[in-house]
């Protein structure tokens, strides 16, 4: 059996959430995320800067890269500004064979009452010891609406890509919500299925797991967040299968 062990972290811009104020730390983030022992790496609430003079929007894609020693995707969901780009993050240990952005549609009609945010999801090949394996880093919207339309990409992707199959990101659902259990009729929660401690949210007082990694053709061997306050998410990892 192959072995193959992925890591999902919101790093909340790169901010320190230990420290008061926004005081932006990527190499404690690259640290944090080295320490799993991963190969694949998803990264959510990333800023790009676009230009060298904007300090705290740093091109943080890169500096995750090259301190995990990887190569990168970055997935642009939306500008807060010129020169300051912001989306998601794949960095990988593995090589890549090909990657796009997937723009993930606002819903036509809002029917939620919190904040609505453009997202869209990286969706990468990569060539894990000869075998293909099709991976989704994203970060779903805090409204039903939007997670479903999220959902319905990320399950339309699994099922077309004829590929082992990985989804993760902080897909803001909590295991009773419906949008999880469209996800679980179709994916394997890796953490659920190995009954792990896996709440993610917030760091510092942790209540709910809405991080999560899903698979399709893997069997999750071994699952667990780090329980460290360097974001206001914990990062999951999970060691995954296959035969």
């Amino acid at each position: 059996m192959k072995r193959l062990r992925v890591t999902t972290f919101n790093i909340q811009h790169g901010r320190n959430h230990a420290l008061p104020g926004d005081v932006i730390d990527l190499p404690l983030m690259a640290r944090n995320a080295l320490d799993t022992n991963a190969s694949l790496f998803g990264f959510n609430e990333v800023r790009r800067g676009e230009l060298s003079d904007i300090p705290k929007f740093p091109d943080t894609p890169r500096i995750l890269a090259e301190a995990i020693g990887g190569d990168y995707v970055f997935g642009k969901a939306i500008s807060l500004g010129e020169g300051k780009a912001y989306g998601n993050a794949f960095v990988s240990l593995l090589p890549i064979i090909s990657s796009e952005v997937v723009p993930v549609p606002d819903p036509e009609v809002k029917t939620g009452n919190l904040y609505y945010e453009t997202r869209c999801m990286i969706k990468a090949v990569v060539d894990f010891e000869g075998t293909p394996v099709t991976v989704v880093s994203t970060h779903f919207g805090l409204n039903r609406d939007e997670r479903d339309t999220a959902a319905d990409i990320a399950l339309d992707i699994a099922r077309g890509c004829g590929t082992p199959f990985i989804l993760m990101g902080d897909l803001n659902t909590a295991p009773d919500d419906p949008v999880y259990e469209k996800l679980a009729s179709g994916l394997t929660d890796a953490a659920a299925f190995l009954g792990a401690d896996d709440t993610t949210f917030p760091s510092d007082d942790p209540r709910t797991r809405i991080d999560y990694i899903f698979v399709k053709g893997f069997t999750p061997l071994e699952a667990h967040t780090v329980r460290k306050v360097v974001s206001d998410h914990f990062a999951l990892t999970a060691e995954l299968g296959l035969n």
